[in-house]
C-alpha cells in the first residue's frame, strides 16, 4: 500500500522500448511480404490486403482517426480510443520517456489495435475503479505486455490483476511527472481520481461527466457530493477533465430541466446538440465549464433552488440528493 509522502517511479521499474521506425504499418507491409499468417488461409489474406497500397490507405485512414482523437497536454499526449457503446479508453504517451499507459480498458482489442498504429507498446493500466466496463481489459493487456495495473486498495479483490494498490494521498510517477491519487467514492466506494498537475489534466472515471456525475451505485448522496467538492476544489479551472462515458446530450437535456436560468448553460446546450449531431465526441470537458453549467457543481446557487423547489437556505448536500433523485427519473 502506498504511503503519503511515498513515490513510485515508473523510470525505476518498466523497461523502456523505442517503436521501430515505421511502427504498425512496416510491421504490416513486412508480414504481408513473407505471405499468409500461420493459420490464416491464402486466399482470405488476398481478399483482405489485394495489394500494399490498399494496407497503406487504410493505415491512413486510421492514423488520421487516431490523430483526430489526440490531445497534447504538455510531454503527455491523450489517445481517446472509443468503446462498447458509449465508453471512453484514454491512452496516454509520455514523449520524452517514451511511456504509455492506459486508463480503464473496458476491452483489449482496441487498445490493442491502437497501440499498433501508433507503434507502442503498454507499461502500465490505471483503473479509476472497479466496474467491467472499466476493467474487462485488464488481464489480456497484462499478459500481452507485462504491464503493472494500478488501482484502490480496498478493491484490490476486485480489480483484475491489480498490483500496485492506491489510496488517498498516494502518489506516483508517469515519465518524470507526478501523478497525484484523489479518493472519490460515491459512484462505487473505491473510486479514485488521477491528477497530473504540471500538465494540468484529470482522469476522474464515472465520479464527474460533462454536466453531470455518476450514479450512487455503492456510495451514498454524501460521499458523491464531497467527492464533487474535492475536485471543484484541488483541480484548478484550467485542468482538462476526462470523463468516461459519452453522456452528455443525455446529461445537457436534464440539466437544463433544473437549472433554467442560467445562461451558461443554455448556451453550452446548443454546442452540445450541434456536437452529438455530426457524431463528435463532448470530452474532455474543463473545470472551468463544469463549475458554470453541471448542476451537481451548483448545488448552492440560488436559482438552481428555486428553480427544484428547494429554499434558499437548504443545504447543498440535500440539494445534490434531489438532483441526483430528479436525474435517476429523468
Amino acid at each position: 500500500m502506498f504511503k503519503k509522502d511515498w513515490c513510485f517511479s515508473l523510470d525505476e521499474q518498466i523497461h523502456e522500448e523505442s517503436a521501430e521506425e515505421g511502427g504498425m504499418f512496416a510491421r504490416s507491409l513486412s508480414a504481408l511480404r513473407r505471405g499468409p499468417a500461420r493459420g490464416v488461409a491464402g486466399s482470405r489474406q488476398i481478399r483482405l490486403f489485394h495489394d500494399e497500397g490498399t494496407l497503406a490507405q487504410g493505415h491512413r485512414r486510421r492514423a488520421l482517426e487516431a490523430t483526430a482523437m489526440a490531445r497534447t497536454h504538455g510531454d503527455v499526449v491523450v489517445h481517446t480510443v472509443p468503446a462498447l457503446s458509449d465508453n471512453y479508453i484514454f491512452i496516454l504517451e509520455h514523449q520524452k520517456r517514451k511511456q504509455v499507459a492506459v486508463i480503464d480498458p473496458s476491452e483489449s482489442k482496441p487498445v490493442v489495435d491502437r497501440l499498433e498504429d501508433l507503434g507502442l507498446s503498454l507499461d502500465c493500466i490505471l483503473n479509476t475503479h472497479h466496474h467491467y466496463d472499466h476493467t474487462d481489459g485488464n488481464l489480456a493487456l497484462k499478459d500481452r505486455y507485462d504491464c503493472k495495473v494500478f488501482g484502490f486498495s480496498g478493491d484490490s479483490s476486485r480489480i483484475p490483476g491489480i498490483t500496485h494498490h492506491l489510496s488517498e494521498g498516494s502518489e506516483f510517477h508517469f515519465g518524470d511527472e507526478l501523478v497525484e491519487v484523489l479518493e472519490t467514492p460515491g459512484h462505487t466506494t473505491g473510486h479514485v481520481s488521477f491528477y497530473f498537475p504540471r500538465s494540468k489534466i484529470a482522469f476522474v472515471g464515472d465520479t464527474l461527466f460533462v454536466m453531470g456525475c455518476g450514479r450512487l451505485f455503492e456510495g451514498s448522496p454524501q460521499q458523491m457530493h464531497a467527492s464533487l467538492q474535492k475536485l471543484a476544489t484541488t483541480l484548478p479551472a484550467d485542468t482538462t477533465v476526462y470523463c468516461a462515458h459519452e453522456y452528455t446530450m443525455s446529461n445537457a437535456k436534464f440539466a437544463i430541466t433544473v437549472d433554467s436560468g442560467n445562461q451558461a448553460l443554455a448556451d453550452r446546450f446548443r454546442e452540445i446538440e450541434s456536437l452529438r449531431s455530426q457524431k463528435l465526441k463532448t470530452v474532455p470537458t474543463t473545470m472551468e465549464a463544469e463549475l458554470k453549467t453541471n448542476p451537481f457543481l451548483r448545488c448552492g446557487d440560488g436559482d438552481l433552488k428555486r428553480c427544484i423547489g428547494m429554499a434558499g437556505d437548504a443545504e447543498e448536500v440535500e440539494v445534490f440528493r434531489r438532483v441526483r433523485q430528479l436525474k435517476d427519473n429523468f
